[in-house]
C-alpha cells in the first residue's frame, strides 16, 4: 500500500535511510552522507505532505519525497530497504508518483543522482527518464558530478481527469 507518510513513521523512515546509506557505502556510491538525509528532512517532508511510503507486511520498504517546482515535480530522498531491492517496490512507488504528477498536470518529473549511483541511473532510464544535465556542487566537490534525470509527461485535461489519486 502506498500512502503519505505520517509523523509516527519518522523513526522507521530514518532507519530505512540508515540502511540505504550503509548499502551506498558498501557499493561506493557517493550520494548521501551521515548527516543527510536526517530526521529534520524527514519531519519536514512529512509535515509538508511530500513524503510517500510503500508498506509491505506492516513495514515501510520504500520511500520518496515528491516536490512541485512550477510545472515540474521532483523526486527526492528515494530509497528502498536493501533487503527489498529488486522486488519491484521502487518501481511501484515511482509509478504512483508519476500518476500523481499526471493527475496534477505536471509537465515533467525530475530527480538528481550522483555519477557513482549506477543503480539509480539504470532505474531512471528503465522508467523512461533521460539525462537532462550534469553539474558539480561546489559544497560537495569530493562527490563528483551529479546528474539530473527528467521524464516528460504527456498530460491532457481528459487524461488527468480519468486517473485517480
Amino acid at each position: 500500500m502506498i500512502t503519505l507518510a505520517m509523523r509516527e513513521d519518522i523513526e522507521e523512515i530514518a532507519a530505512l535511510f540508515q540502511q540505504a546509506k550503509a548499502q551506498m557505502l558498501r557499493d561506493n556510491i557517493l550520494q548521501w552522507h551521515q548527516a543527510y538525509p536526517n530526521l529534520k528532512h524527514i519531519a519536514k517532508d512529512i509535515l509538508d505532505q511530500k513524503c510517500y511510503k510503500l508498506v509491505k507486511n506492516d513495514e515501510i520498504v520504500s520511500v520518496a519525497s515528491f516536490y512541485q517546482e512550477g510545472n515540474t515535480y521532483w523526486i527526492k530522498r528515494f530509497a528502498t530497504t536493501p533487503s527489498y531491492t529488486k522486488c519491484g517496490y521502487a518501481s511501484q512507488l515511482y509509478q504512483h508518483l508519476e500518476n500523481l504528477g499526471v493527475v496534477r498536470q505536471a509537465e515533467k518529473i525530475c530527480s538528481v543522482t550522483n555519477h557513482s549511483n549506477q543503480k539509480m541511473q539504470h532505474f531512471f532510464l528503465k522508467q523512461g527518464f533521460h539525462k537532462d544535465a550534469e553539474y558539480e556542487d561546489a559544497s560537495r566537490k569530493t562527490y563528483g558530478k551529479f546528474y539530473v534525470f527528467c521524464k516528460n509527461l504527456e498530460v491532457s485535461k481528459h487524461d488527468a481527469s480519468s486517473r485517480t489519486r
